[in-house]
């Protein structure tokens, strides 16, 4: 059921959706600006109700909001707009006008997009990286959302415009849109995730710097999560010369899901791409590789960091004898 539920004072839908509790939003603003017009006081009180009594309340829970930056631009409607007058400002005057500072000449109205902001960054920068578990689950949230998108850093320095629609939506995923979009800069103490090896990079960075954009980048991602990949190595020889020919195709189909649930020590989400994402996969690859054997146009380097993927199968040259590891067992 995507039904809102009043919960500690907010609702809240589970598909995310803000609009019910914008729809009480407004229905305060309704209300309040009915009281005022019926009562009888001077300007300044009704800025100072305006301020300290409207806003305070429609202030609450605002941290925890994850609309889109569209959403909440539409999110009161047309309520400021009646309340203009409850105020003593002409009704005529542009919108760009409310919200302004009043040393710029504005009325200093608040913005709804504005409010969210301030309240979502206070209440991330609060509890990143403390020891709790609203702190734990806003990390874990960031790591979830560079999986998802596949690159190598702190998803929040990303362009939204480029990376943004690979994302769930999410709170995080809102608050970097805000953060984006605003130009607002926040310094992290997040630890990326190395490269593997030299000449080595995020498959998605390599895609976007290609020029694969919008339903192709998405069709690519779905495969990429698919195959449990972040990196080029990822999905390389152990020379670093080759692309593995049968990852053009989903790896589970291959000898890797007989030895193990997994591919990778990273815990990436399932996915179950369709055949027109595997076109696309397949195509793309060809753009960082060619020939039958699918050599790479830049080979990787050696390795400068620990592997993402889970090597399966290893060679002992001093006893010239192999190794394959299960998850259970090594042979």
């Amino acid at each position: 059921s995507d039904q809102a539920v009043e919960n500690l004072g907010l609702f809240v839908r589970p598909d995310g959706s803000p609009e019910k509790q914008f729809e009480v939003m407004r229905e305060k603003i309704t209300t309040w600006s009915g009281q005022i017009k019926n009562g009888v006081i001077p300007t300044r009180s009704v800025w100072m109700s305006y301020t300290h009594q409207l806003w305070s309340g429609l202030r609450y829970g605002l941290g925890a909001c994850s609309a889109s930056m569209t959403a909440l631009s539409k999110g009161l409607g047309s309520s400021d707009y009646y309340l203009l007058s409850n105020l003593g400002v002409v009704r005529s005057i542009t919108r760009e006008w409310r919200y302004l500072p009043a040393s710029f000449g504005g009325m200093e109205l608040f913005d709804l997009t504005t409010e969210v902001t301030a309240a979502t960054l206070n209440s991330f920068l609060q509890h990143f990286g403390t020891n709790t578990l609203i702190g734990t689950t806003l990390q874990a949230a960031l790591e979830y959302l560079q999986l998802e998108l596949g690159v190598e850093d702190c998803p929040l320095s990303y362009d939204f415009n480029t990376w943004g629609h690979l994302a769930t939506d999410t709170w995080v995923k809102a608050l970097w849109e805000k953060v984006d979009l605003l130009d607002i800069t926040l310094l992290l103490e997040y630890e990326g995730i190395p490269k593997p090896r030299e000449h080595d990079c995020s498959i998605m960075s390599e895609m976007v710097k290609l020029g694969f954009k919008g339903k192709e980048l998405k069709r690519i991602n779905r495969a990429r999560i698919a195959q449990e990949a972040l990196f080029i190595s990822d999905i390389a020889t152990a020379r670093g010369t080759n692309l593995e020919i049968y990852l053009e195709d989903w790896w589970e189909d291959s000898f890797e899901r007989d030895m193990g649930e997994h591919r990778s020590v990273l815990q990436f989400s399932r996915e179950d791409p369709t055949d027109e994402d595997w076109k696309t996969w397949k195509k793309a690859l060809r753009h960082i590789a060619s020939g039958p054997n699918l050599y790479l146009n830049q080979p990787l380097g050696k390795w400068i960091a620990p592997s993402t993927r889970k090597w399966r199968q290893f060679y002992h040259p001093e006893t010239n004898t192999g190794e394959l590891h299960y998850d259970d067992k090594i042979l």
